[in-house]
């Protein structure tokens, strides 16, 4: 009986203090639209880069223009937001604290057309 009560006590503690011990993750969320129109851009990427990360992380907008990236320890990030036909968007040094969200929703230009040189 004792064995067992001390097996229970070990294994309750180890949950316990796995519990605990865990690291909160957090995530960046956004939105990503047109600013002419105001309307949504689905199929925009949207990397993640971060010495945190030890590499890249992706996402792409879905048909409302949303996108999140979680499961992201604390530190500092850069985003870049890509769409074809548009400028795109870089954002550097943004911190992220442990467990936390941070938004990041944008308007994207179109990329101007050169205005076609006349010859004389």
């Amino acid at each position: 009986m004792y064995m067992r009560q001390s097996f229970l006590f070990a294994a309750f503690l180890c949950l316990f203090v796995t519990a605990f011990t865990q690291e909160k993750k957090g995530m960046f969320s956004g939105s990503v639209k047109a600013s002419a129109t105001k309307l949504p851009l689905y199929d925009a990427v949207i990397t993640l880069s971060s010495p945190v990360l030890g590499g890249k992380k992706f996402a792409v907008t879905d048909s409302a223009g949303n996108y999140r990236i979680t499961n992201l320890s604390k530190g500092t990030y850069s985003i870049t937001i890509e769409m074809e036909g548009f400028d795109t968007i870089h954002y550097n040094n943004i911190f992220l604290p442990k467990g936390m969200s941070q938004g990041v929703s944008v308007e994207m230009r179109r990329v101007r057309q050169p205005s076609p040189s006349k010859n004389k």
